[in-house]
């Protein structure tokens, strides 16, 4: 996040971008209530379309998890050089 960024009750400021629900509404309401419907029926097309976009990004978890995934299977595949 920006460093001139704020979140504050679910909504994230960020200079330029206008006020925007924070990306991780997806993930913390979908199971009470249909959230995804209500943004597409309560924001502005183009809103809704950058919490779509940012929403589905990968999250810095799913990233981390993917390189120790992928650092694995390089050392399963290429024996190390014992000297």
């Amino acid at each position: 996040m920006a460093a001139n960024s704020r979140v504050s009750d679910g909504v994230r400021a960020d200079s330029g971008a206008g006020h925007l629900p924070c990306p991780l509404v997806l993930d913390c309401w979908w199971e009470r209530f249909d959230v995804q419907r209500f943004l597409e029926d309560n924001l502005p097309r183009d809103a809704y379309e950058e919490i779509m976009r940012r929403s589905s990004a990968p999250s810095k978890i799913q990233r981390l998890a993917g390189a120790v995934a992928e650092a694995k299977r390089r050392l399963t595949r290429e024996p190390l050089d014992g000297g």
